[in-house]
């Protein structure tokens, strides 16, 4: 049985810990925002079972932002639990006017706010199945490469995923162009249809959507512009690539939240595999589970270096170890060529950890 999701909104920081915890030790998952915008960018990726929504907010109040939810389709029948430092029968009314479902007074009891909630579900009719609002899954290549090899190596591996009969979409640098930023106002999803003219294709398979260094860091770090993103690409992509290229501070709270797995390009050198050794700590440090990420180990030379990859693997504490050559070209130009098979191993490797279709 799916765990109930529950949305808290509530521009009091303490009322949402305190909150959020009541229900999480009930079993229940919990997502917490601040104001209605947030809330509302939040909505447009992923429907909760029920919203606890604070009355007294900043800007948008609550009984204008019920009336709105009330309004659009997707979230017209959700549950909401009207929660306020209030006690007024006429805002009670009020509440209950505007479409919430139940009411309760600040400071409330956990006992009884947990019975509203049990309540509340159990009253919510069966609904079908939402169809999936992202990704299959979310692959960010972090990299102590230069730029160029980077690039390259990111979207080899697309194109073994592709190869592989995933529909790939690389969200990373291309020629200067910037599909991302003209998607990110508004605050809705953009539709499928204009993010496919957005697409650009790959040699070797897959396609790009244009996002620049600058915008793709500004997504790393602002969940609800990501979220919408992501949610865009879902109709087009089994997987999203992202690469930011030489970038080591490209990975930010809301990326690394997103992400299903992480790739580290590095070289098989000393230098910079100890680059990779502080990029893997600080990952983790994070919250970034050793099961989350792999590494690719990218070499210049004509012959592959004589590594000890399984001692390279347990020293970085990575899941998986590639070694393939740098490829200025898509490597799959070559089926059969080392290259295309270093690159199709991996994308094996990935495809079972990241989830396959």
């Amino acid at each position: 049985m799916t765990t109930p999701h529950i949305l808290v909104v509530d521009d009091d920081p303490d009322t949402r810990v305190l909150v959020s915890l009541v229900l999480e030790d009930h079993g229940y998952r919990v997502s917490a925002v601040e104001n209605a915008p947030a809330a509302w960018d939040f909505l447009q990726t992923e429907l909760p079972d029920l919203i606890l929504l604070d009355v007294m907010m900043p800007g948008e109040d609550g009984f204008t932002f019920v009336r709105r939810l009330r309004a659009h389709h997707p979230t017209a029948s959700v549950p909401i639990l009207m929660f306020t430092a209030k006690s007024l029968l006429d805002d009670k009314a009020t509440g209950f006017q505007a479409g919430a479902d139940d009411y309760l007074a600040k400071p409330v009891h956990p006992a009884d706010l947990i019975a509203r909630v049990r309540s509340l579900l159990a009253r919510r009719p069966a609904q079908a199945a939402a169809p999936p609002r992202k990704p299959q899954s979310v692959i960010t290549c972090l990299s102590v490469l230069h730029d160029g090899e980077t690039t390259a190596a990111a979207r080899n591996l697309a194109a073994a995923l592709a190869a592989a009969g995933d529909r790939v979409v690389v969200l990373g640098p291309q020629n200067g162009a910037d599909a991302v930023t003209p998607f990110l106002s508004g605050g809705a999803v953009p539709r499928p249809e204009d993010v496919q003219e957005a697409l650009r294709p790959l040699a070797g398979g897959g396609a790009v959507l244009p996002c620049p260094a600058s915008a793709l860091r500004a997504l790393s770090l602002d969940a609800p512009s990501l979220r919408r993103v992501l949610a865009a690409l879902a109709p087009l992509a089994d997987r999203v690539l992202v690469d930011p290229g030489d970038q080591l501070d490209a990975c930010g709270e809301a990326l690394l939240a997103a992400s299903t797995h992480l790739m580290l390009l590095a070289e098989p050198t000393r230098a910079s595999l100890a680059l990779a050794d502080r990029m893997l700590r600080a990952l983790r440090q994070a919250g970034a589970s050793a099961a989350r990420v792999s590494a690719l180990l990218v070499y210049s030379t004509p012959e592959p270096p004589a590594l000890n990859v399984p001692v390279i693997q347990k020293g970085l504490g990575a899941e998986h170890v590639g070694l393939v050559p740098a490829q200025p070209e898509p490597a799959l130009h070559a089926p059969g060529a080392p290259p295309a098979e270093a690159y199709h191993r991996l994308a094996l490797a990935l495809r079972e950890r990241a989830g396959t279709q």
